[in-house]
């Protein structure tokens, strides 16, 4: 299953809105905060070629900030949706720098990644 990815910082309120919109659309995502990871950083930045948060990725596809999702939804509301559950039918990405943060990710020696972070789960109301 393919997998939308969003960096954040938590004291970004462009963060929290786009995480907001993607659970409101009732779609899961796998959040790398760069405020709890911030070695995550350089991973966003070779990745999206931008600095500023939040970053999104439908697999291994740059989609772009939050200003990016608005004015998708603002277009076309229902291609955005069906461009996103056609990505998430796709295998997941292969690009490590895409995964979910590893608890205790930041030592030197932290190299098991068998302690992923789960997908954040929409909420539905």
């Amino acid at each position: 299953m393919g997998r939308i990815t969003i960096f954040t910082s938590a004291s970004c309120g462009h963060c929290r809105r786009a995480k907001a919109t993607l659970e409101s659309r009732g779609f899961e995502y796998s959040e790398v905060s760069l405020s709890a990871h911030p070695a995550r950083r350089e991973d966003m930045t070779a990745l999206a070629s931008r600095v500023t948060v939040p970053q999104i990725f439908l697999n291994e596809t740059h989609f772009g900030g939050n200003d990016d999702l608005e004015r998708r939804l603002r277009e076309d509301p229902d291609l955005f949706d069906e461009e996103v559950r056609r990505a998430l039918t796709m295998p997941d990405p292969k690009d490590a720098r895409l995964r979910a943060c590893a608890f205790g990710e930041g030592s030197d020696d932290d190299d098991d990644l068998s302690f992923l972070s789960p997908p954040r789960e929409a909420r539905l109301g």
